[in-house]
């Protein structure tokens, strides 16, 4: 596990982007930053997020896959 910093520049990023959740966007703006292969997550609606650039994936289908 890796933990990504976060500065002003990817909070207004995350603010101005077209995910209306607030931590949803930040998410994505430091998994873009990074350029990481996939967000890991329970959350449905993230989970269907359609705006989303990096792909997301349950931890259930995570193992199932790797």
């Amino acid at each position: 596990m890796h933990v990504l910093s976060v500065d002003g520049h990817d909070c207004m990023n995350a603010i101005n982007s077209p995910i209306r959740d607030f931590e949803d966007a930040l998410a994505v703006v430091c998994a873009e930053k990074e350029e990481l292969n996939y967000i890991i997550t329970n959350d449905k609606n993230f989970l269907n997020e359609t705006v989303i650039s990096v792909s997301t994936i349950s931890p259930v289908d995570f193992l199932l896959r790797f």
